[in-house]
C-alpha cells in the first residue's frame, strides 16, 4: 500500500513539471531557468579592469614575497575580456570571464586544454586583489597583488 502511495505522489508530481514544460513550449513562453547571472557591478568591473603587480605567493600556509623570477609577474584585465598574465616571468595572454559566479576568471593561453587555468578572486578592492589558484592535483595557491601605480 506504501508502495502504491508513494509511486502515485511520484507520478503525480513529475506529470505537473512535465506539463509546465509542454505549456511553455507550447504557447511560445520561454521556460524560467534559474540560473545565476553574473553579477560583477560596474564598481567591481572598474576595480578588476587595471594592471595589478604581483606582491606575494602563498603556498601550503607559507607567505613568500615575490621573488627575482617574479620581479615583473602581474596580470592585467581589460573590459573587453582580454587578459595579459606573467608568471614566473612567463607571459600569456588570453580572455577572462565571469561564470555564474562573478569569482571565477578563466585563463586560456594557447588552443591546448593543458594551458587552461582558472582563479578565484578570493579578495578585490581598488589596491588589493587576491587570487587563488588550484593546480590538477589540487594544490591551492594564493597570488596577492597591488594595483600598479
Amino acid at each position: 500500500m506504501k508502495k502504491t502511495s508513494v509511486l502515485s505522489i511520484c507520478l503525480l508530481f513529475t506529470t505537473g513539471a512535465f506539463a509546465q514544460q509542454k505549456a511553455a513550449t507550447t504557447t511560445g513562453a520561454k521556460p524560467v531557468h534559474h540560473a545565476a547571472k553574473p553579477s560583477l557591478s560596474p564598481e567591481k568591473l572598474k576595480m578588476l579592469c587595471k594592471p595589478w603587480k604581483l606582491d606575494t605567493i602563498e603556498t601550503f600556509g607559507v607567505a613568500k614575497p615575490a621573488g627575482d623570477a617574479q620581479k615583473n609577474d602581474g596580470i592585467t584585465m581589460l573590459a573587453d575580456s582580454t587578459l595579459f598574465l606573467t608568471l614566473d616571468s612567463k607571459a600569456a595572454t588570453g580572455k577572462w570571464m565571469t561564470g555564474s559566479s562573478p569569482k571565477i576568471i578563466n585563463t586560456v593561453t594557447g588552443t591546448n586544454l593543458e594551458n587552461k587555468k582558472m582563479f578565484t578572486i578570493m579578495k578585490l578592492s581598488d589596491d588589493y586583489l587576491e587570487l587563488e589558484y588550484q593546480s590538477p592535483d589540487l594544490i591551492r595557491t594564493h597570488y596577492f597583488f597591488s594595483a600598479k601605480k
